[in-house]
Formats: C-alpha cells, structure tokens, sequence
C-alpha cells in the first residue's frame, strides 16, 4: 500500500472508514450488513481536504464517479482491523456474487472537532474477476444473502485457527492477476478446508470430502466428485510443470472460474452451518472422525 498520510490520534475514541466502490453497480441508495456495513449513495464526494496531498487530480476524477461508499466502525481495540474488515466485506460479496467491484481507497476521516488521527491509504492489492464469472449487477437480493455470511467470517477471523489459513489463501487467489496463481491459490484454500492427514490418494480423499460437504444424493456427489478431481488435475498440471502445454486462454480462465465456483460454494456451506464450522476448526484427528461419519456409504465413481 503507498500513498498514506497519517496524524497521530490522541484518544481512543471509534472512528469512521470510508472505503469508495469501484464499479459497484446497485440501484438502490442505502443498506445496512449485519451490525458492521453501511452502503450508502452519496450524491457528491466527500470532503477529503484534510489528504488532498494524497490524492492526484486524476484520483479525484475517479473518486468523482464513484456512486457508492462503504462505511465502518474503527476502535484501537477491535479484535479485527481496518483491512480485514474490508476483506470480509469483499469475500462475502464474491461469495453471493462474483462482480468487477474493488476498493482503490481506504479513509479514515478526522473527528467532527477536526483533530485527532486520520490517514488516506492506496490500496494496491485490489480484488480481480474471472471475465466468464463476474457479473455486472449487484441486486439488493445479494446484499441480504451477505447477511447471512459476515458474522460466521468474522468468528474465523477472531478465531485465528485453521479455517482462516483457507480464508486468506481464497482472499490471495481473488487479488491475483494471473490464472495459474489463482488456481494454486484456491485449491490450497480448498484443500486447507477438506484435509485431516497425509498419505496417498489425498485428490481421491479431497473430491470425496469435497462432493460430500456440499452434497447429499448419489448422483449429485457424483458430479461434485468429478468437477472436484478435473479441477485437481488443472492445479497438477500447474505445480508439476505441464501448464505450459495449456495455450488456450479463454479455456484457462474458465478453468479458474470453475474452481473459484467450487470454492465459493465450500464456503458458503460452511459458513451457512455453526456445525460444520466448528467440526473444521478441529485438529486432524477430530476432522476425520467427522468426514469419516460424513461420507458413510459413499462410494465415489473410478
């Protein structure tokens, strides 16, 4: 991150974050997610005097077309700072709706008395789209299904275990530019989630775990098990070397898109159950007992 201008606040006192949404295509003019989130239509940019050093004349255009602005609470004692805030509030928009939106800048405007700390910060790791996925609308429809997903997140972000690990590689694979790093990122996310030991065969022991977290009938599973092993096979050919043999760009990004589909709905899965989120916290002996119960009776096909 560059471009930062800081003042030293004297106090404790909570304060506002004002982030800017890029391409944030909503109808609607104010919504409220969970306890933490505001989005609101602004009709004219805010008053940014206090960093105008920060920010160029192109900047201001920019930020001049911006339709809407995130808004959240600070305090210095928050278990969860300013930048996994935002996250939160981005991976849970990709996970109801992948969209080309994406935070450029963070605020952090002074008190009302006009002391106290404040800084403008250019965020350079912004979230990226898969040109086959994004979409180009959000509908407030999305906005509530968020709801339902940002309390659960912010309990692993407080929890620091091992659910967290997937969700800052997730995080890693939405930011990057490049197919192949994307690929990796979110299949180690994937497979951060499903794991509980080592040995061989562990793709055949992903994709079974995999097909049944997120499905219940036979010929569902069946499907999830072979979209899950395809997708392995695509992150194989990446780690081992063989992706330069894969020429075809277009063919590339739906790849990606593909995985990114499947990680999102892992996660919404588990986010959607306190049972489950707990049961993935546990260490390896404790994962298998319950996978083991989960996938009773399921024969994967050869």
């Amino acid at each position: 991150m560059s471009g930062r201008v800081r003042k030293t606040r004297p106090d404790s006192q909570p304060f506002t974050v004002l982030v800017p949404l890029h391409n944030f295509n909503w109808d609607g003019n104010d919504f409220s997610i969970s306890t933490l989130f505001s989005i609101k239509r602004l009709p004219s940019l805010p008053d940014l005097s206090w960093c105008e050093s920060a920010l160029s004349k192109c900047d201001r255009n920019e930020l001049s077309s911006v339709s809407h602005w995130l808004s959240f609470e600070q305090s210095p004692h928050d278990e969860l700072n300013q930048k996994e805030k935002l996250n939160i509030f981005l991976q849970t928009l990709w996970l109801v709706v992948p969209t080309k939106t994406q935070a450029k800048f963070r605020f952090e405007p002074p008190h009302q008395s006009g002391d106290g700390e404040h800084s403008c910060t250019r965020l350079l790791e912004r979230f990226q789209w898969i040109n086959p996925q994004s979409k180009d609308k959000v509908e407030t429809k999305h906005l509530k299904q968020m709801d339902r997903y940002v309390d659960p997140m912010i309990s692993i972000y407080r929890a620091r275990k091992r659910l967290r690990n997937s969700l800052v590689l997730t995080h890693r694979g939405c930011t990057t530019i490049d197919w192949q790093v994307a690929v990796v990122c979110l299949s180690a996310a994937a497979e951060g989630i499903l794991t509980y030991e080592r040995g061989r065969g562990i793709t055949h022991r992903l994709g079974k775990s995999f097909a049944c977290l997120v499905e219940t009938t036979l010929q569902r599973r069946d499907r999830a098990f072979k979209a899950f092993r395809h997708a392995y096979d695509v992150r194989s050919d990446i780690m081992h070397g063989r992706a330069t043999q894969r020429r075809g760009p277009k063919k590339n990004l739906k790849e990606a898109a593909r995985l990114s589909d499947m990680l999102r709905r892992l996660w919404k899965t588990i986010l959607a159950s306190k049972v489950i989120l707990t049961e993935l916290e546990k260490d390896d002996a404790g994962r298998k007992i319950w996978f083991t119960t989960l996938e009773k009776g399921y024969t994967p096909p050869p």
